[in-house]
């Protein structure tokens, strides 16, 4: 079989020779290779290292036969791969290589000499979203993604980001407002997201943990001097969000110092304070499962915290103005951070920071914890944030979807960013403009469109403040927040080898849910082979298969009819994700060349029949199909006509709606 696999590129000229796996041929058109008397004139330039090769395999007491089997495939290689050079060679020089199609009794009909063996290709879509769509919605909406199931299958499916995380580096930026020691609800908040990072470090996270004093400290500011306002409005910011121009004196230095030393404490006894554990079999009056004691974790975290993990450098005078001891992050100790990290230890800092002369100056600790991440190329950056989240703006005026975005790429924030900077915040009131939460989001998408690259941080996370919300985030598919990845989180696109797997487990909980399915003993072989020939889609979603579908040519003359095999979807009640891979698969058959489409009836069918009649489906007409049901199957078939292409784009376009930032779950 030909052994052409595509490169990253997608090229149509770009094709690498594969020296294995390559089945060899017995019939009538084998290559007769003599098995006794090699001489030069049967293989140039291989003779020597023939006779050699055979001396060693009759050392090691293999027989005659044995040995001559072996040559035979080693033959059958070298021309195989010769053939394939030869095909490269006249790929590069002629840039094209004609297109035929050629049968093969397992697969159906297929390119003779295309870039891959497949007839019909599978644009790559990341399902894309217009900006005005999105909304930041405050932290007063009751928006909060609950995780679904119970909690013995949610740990079950949690292990692959269990163990994909172990050893990982994660950066977590907590707000000021949680060391509020007047609240009790923001002091039982802190207790419990220290209980998440905690559990975190166990499950083998390296965790660096960055705590703003920016409430406290602007807090006593305003008791000691008053009035803070400041006549500069354009100047550097100070901190977080502190006013333009302010100046750190050194009285002001020393309320920060004290307010570090506070929250320091108050993280260090809080991650070392031990779970609180609950009783599944009992409950409260108001439900609250019934404490069972205290699980202690001295011992098993650790917690480090010093001034020398980085440097910070003076904002100096800007514009007349004499910053003080208002400071910006310098430069970081990746090494001696990574040290601390990989022994085991949970590595706390605070926003402030000592130059190189040993001087303190105050940073802002939001662009600290973005700078640590980028230099620990840290696999993630979390930013709790006040409970505000960005929701999709979709739906009517008077019914708004209003459902949290639970995914996004880098490049679709930064086009949300240009988009409120070009107008788009005048589409919010005054008053939300001008609020600590509005401008908490823009400042730290700004921080996470700067650090996720493919140089940096992997992934950045905005956070609910809610004890449970850092877990669910990190170990569930869906999260609870909002991710800004530089990978591509969801997306529909040809299948590789290295899905096989996937989809042969997919196919396999698929037959096992409907029963009465029996799927092949070499269904994982079929797939392996179908990847290869890049016949396979799927529906995928943070590296997991949730859809899949085979599409193969079925007629050889006459108009050209696309089979659409091994269909399925993990969640079938979900009428979207079915209907997009289905439309995904009659427009990948439609730029084919192909005019109908059909499916098999069978007990295997992912579907029922009345769902495909519903879709447009029919039974062949007289002269239809006639040679593919020579033999007992029979089809349903589809024209692929103008209607169909509208349709097709219709349920694509159904799905990026609903599922391109893979959280239409309210």
């Amino acid at each position: 079989m030909l052994g052409l696999l595509p490169t990253p590129s997608h090229s149509s000229t770009a094709l690498r020779p594969v020296s294995a796996f390559v089945e060899f041929s017995r019939g009538p058109q084998a290559r007769q290779v003599p098995r006794i008397g090699w001489t030069h004139n049967a293989l140039p330039g291989l003779s020597a290292r023939r006779l050699l090769y055979r001396r060693r395999l009759r050392r090691s007491g293999l027989s005659l036969r044995a040995t001559e089997n072996t040559e035979d495939r080693l033959a059958s290689l070298e021309a195989e791969n010769q053939r394939l050079r030869d095909q490269l060679a006249s790929l590069n020089n002629d840039g094209a290589v004609e297109k035929s199609r050629e049968f093969d009794g397992a697969v159906g009909w297929r390119l003779r000499g295309s870039r891959s063996e497949s007839l019909f290709h599978f644009p790559e879509t990341d399902l894309p979203w217009p900006p005005d769509q999105i909304r930041l919605a405050d932290p007063g909406e009751p928006l909060q993604r609950d995780a679904c199931g119970d909690w013995l299958t949610l740990f079950r499916n949690a292990a692959p980001y269990i163990a994909s995380f172990r050893g990982g580096t994660v950066v977590v930026h907590l707000p000021s407002f949680l060391l509020n020691d007047a609240d009790i609800e923001d002091q039982e908040t802190f207790r419990g997201i220290m209980e998440d990072v905690a559990f975190c470090s166990l499950l083998g996270l390296s965790i660096v943990l960055v705590t703003s004093i920016e409430c406290r400290f602007f807090r006593r500011l305003q008791q000691e001097r008053g009035d803070l306002s400041t006549s500069s409005a354009s100047g550097p910011a100070v901190g977080n969000s502190l006013p333009a121009g302010l100046c750190v004196d050194q009285q002001a230095l020393q309320i920060a110092k004290q307010e570090a030393g506070f929250a320091r404490v108050e993280v260090e006894s809080a991650l070392s304070a031990g779970f609180q554990k609950r009783s599944l079999g009992s409950a409260d009056g108001d439900g609250t499962p019934t404490t069972a004691g205290i699980f202690p974790l001295r011992g098993a975290v650790s917690v480090v915290s010093s001034l020398n993990f980085f440097t910070a450098a003076p904002l100096g005078v800007r514009d007349g103005v004499d910053y003080g001891y208002a400071g910006v992050p310098r430069s970081v100790n990746t090494e001696l951070l990574e040290r601390r990290l990989n022994d085991g230890d949970i590595v706390a800092l605070t926003p402030l920071g000592a130059s190189p002369s040993g001087q303190v100056f105050y940073v802002s600790s939001e662009a600290l914890a973005a700078q640590v991440a980028t230099k620990l190329k840290a696999m993630k950056l979390v930013y709790v944030t006040r409970g505000q989240r960005l929701v999709s703006n979709r739906g009517s005026t008077e019914n708004p979807l209003n459902a949290v975005i639970a995914g996004v790429q880098v490049r679709n924030a930064a086009a949300l960013l240009k988009y409120l900077e070009d107008g788009g915040l005048q589409t919010y009131p005054e008053e939300v403009r001008s609020s600590d939460w509005f401008k908490d989001t823009l400042r730290q998408l700004r921080l996470l469109v700067k650090a996720v690259s493919p140089k940096g941080v992997r992934r950045g996370h905005l956070v609910d403040p809610i004890p449970g919300a850092l877990l669910q985030e990190f170990y569930t598919t869906d999260g609870s927040g909002t991710c800004i990845a530089q990978d591509l989180y969801q997306g529909l696109g040809t299948a590789s080898v290295a899905d096989a797997g996937r989809i042969v487990s997919l196919l396999e909980d698929d037959a096992a849910r409907r029963g009465g399915c029996r799927m092949p003993g070499t269904l994982r072989e079929a797939v392996q082979v179908a990847c290869a020939r890049e016949e396979f889609f799927v529906w995928r979603r943070d590296e997991v298969v949730l859809g899949c579908g085979q599409l193969v040519a079925l007629t050889q003359d006459g108009p050209l009819v696309a089979e659409l095999r091994y269909f399925a979807v993990v969640e079938q009640e979900n009428a979207i994700q079915a209907l997009a891979l289905f439309g995904y698969a009659e427009q990948a058959a439609i730029c084919g060349g192909a005019k109908l489409l059909a499916v098999q009836i069978t007990d295997c069918l992912s579907m029922p029949v009345d769902w495909f009649e519903e879709h447009g489906f029919r039974e062949p007409k007289a002269g239809e199909l006639d040679d593919a049901s020579s033999d007992g199957r029979q089809f349903l078939l589809k024209p692929l006509n103008a209607d169909a292409a509208a349709e097709a784009a219709e349920f694509v376009n159904a799905f990026s709606e609903e599922e391109r930032m893979w959280g239409g779950v309210k």
